[in-house]
């Protein structure tokens, strides 16, 4: 309809006519053009608040998991210890035989960390992670993720140095199994053991230096994500309140 009338004032040559006209489709297409932006920019905020909820949901659970792992590391890091001390020091009470035999028990137990990373891959992908306007908030989860990976690459090469220190003690402890009413296992036993008949064993003394070593690595580490984590929470409930 514009275009007609547009075409009848240049027949008719109503140059002021034609210039209300050009002005009109101009303005039109403007406003077109500033509602797309305003509904793509809408878009694109819901789907950031909404990638921002999965990452705070994803980074909570690998706070708890690390925090719920990092309990028993320690655990396992004090009784090694004590283990160690015994061989060292060729003395032990009774307390300290039950702490050195779950240290032995236990000493395969270095875990691997849970990474939640679908929320920030997508984010990644999506180009939703660039569009953030906060750089620290970027900076700190490009770096909390960063961390985990390490955190994992690191747990792999625990897991080696663990598998040495197994063999020496494959050929020094008993292990068995204790089994509950319903014939289930319950837990690993260091069967028999008898640290202070090692007290002279270098290979001995050396392998559960490494269970205290790993425990204490892993501690380490778990630490350092932790903090990366909880600084990277804290950014994200500030970018979702404002």
């Amino acid at each position: 309809m514009i275009l007609q009338r547009l075409a009848l004032s240049l027949k008719k040559r109503d140059w002021g006519l034609v210039l209300l006209e050009v002005l009109i489709v101009v303005v039109g297409i403007f406003i077109g053009l500033q509602v797309d932006d305003w509904n793509e920019t809408r878009k694109e905020r819901v789907e950031t608040a909404r990638f921002l909820e999965r990452l705070s949901s994803d980074m909570t659970e690998m706070r708890d998991a690390i925090i719920g792992q990092r309990d028993k590391a320690q655990e396992i890091f004090e009784n090694a210890l004590v283990a160690f001390r015994i061989l060292e020091n060729c003395s032990i009470d009774g307390f300290e035989q039950a702490q050195a035999a779950s240290a032995i028990e236990n000493y395969q137990n270095v875990f691997t960390p849970q990474i939640f990373r679908s929320a920030y891959d997508e984010m990644l992908s999506a180009g939703a992670l660039a569009r953030l306007k906060d750089d620290r908030l970027k900076n700190q989860l490009s770096r909390a993720y960063a961390q985990m990976k390490f955190f994992e690459t690191t747990v792999g090469f625990m897991r080696i140095d663990l598998s040495a220190a197994g063999h020496i003690l494959w050929a020094r402890v008993d292990f068995s199994f204790s089994e509950g009413v319903s014939g289930l296992v319950e837990s690993v036993q260091a069967a028999n053991l008898n640290l202070l008949e090692h007290c002279d064993d270098r290979l001995m003394r050396n392998a559960v230096w490494e269970l205290v070593d790993t425990n204490r690595d892993w501690i380490s580490v778990s630490q350092t994500s932790l903090q990366l984590i909880e600084s990277a929470l804290l950014a994200l409930e500030k970018e979702r309140d404002e």
